[in-house]
């Protein structure tokens, strides 16, 4: 047994893999056992270790970088799920997006991705505008409807005068005389 142990041993060593405690455990370790400390009447004679012994040392190396490209491809999952987190804890910009009549559930969710990267406070939808739940919205926001805060009222007139009374400056980029509001305090966008 000893033989075996040591011809794979030597084998992984020139493929790179230092030594057999530096396995990952699972399947690598376990083809590695199963030549290293063969069962009763298995051959151990030197040809048989000879010509075996690369072969195995190949599929346990290979096994052992396929193991450790699966736990970082996990580890790289949760580290984005965590960065996903903190990034949603950031506080929003003091923006907030009025949708205007539109028809195109496709532009109303590009819209709400754009929101969201932009870390907008809210996106209020007017009119026949879709608004969430609508399924084709949900389908191009790709989850941002989840992400930004978002209300639905009857009329434009009536969202912007509710901003108005809540003490925000609205503007419209199609508006005659608007002036930007420099103080970022006080100011929100209406598209």
């Amino acid at each position: 047994h000893a033989a075996r142990a040591a011809a794979i041993d030597a084998e992984l060593s020139r493929l790179g893999v230092a030594s057999p405690d530096a396995l990952a455990p699972g399947p690598p370790r376990k083809a590695y056992e199963t030549f290293a400390r063969p069962r009763e009447g298995e051959p151990c004679d030197d040809d048989y270790v000879r010509r075996k012994a690369p072969l195995m040392a190949q599929q346990v190396a290979f096994l052992h970088r396929h193991e450790q490209a699966r736990r970082n491809e996990l580890l790289r999952n949760v580290d984005d799920a965590t960065q996903a987190l903190e990034r949603a804890a950031r506080p929003r910009h003091n923006v907030t997006v009025v949708l205007d009549n539109l028809r195109s559930a496709e532009n109303v969710g590009s819209i709400f991705r754009t929101a969201d990267t932009a870390r907008c406070a809210e996106v209020i939808t007017c009119g026949f505008t879709p608004h969430p739940p609508n399924p084709k919205l949900a389908k191009t926001a790709f989850g941002a409807i989840e992400s930004v805060p978002t209300r639905h009222a009857q009329s434009t007139l009536q969202a912007v005068r509710a901003l108005q009374a809540g003490g925000v400056a609205a503007s419209s980029p199609y508006s005659h005389g608007t002036v930007p509001i420099p103080d970022s305090r006080l100011w929100r966008v209406w598209y």
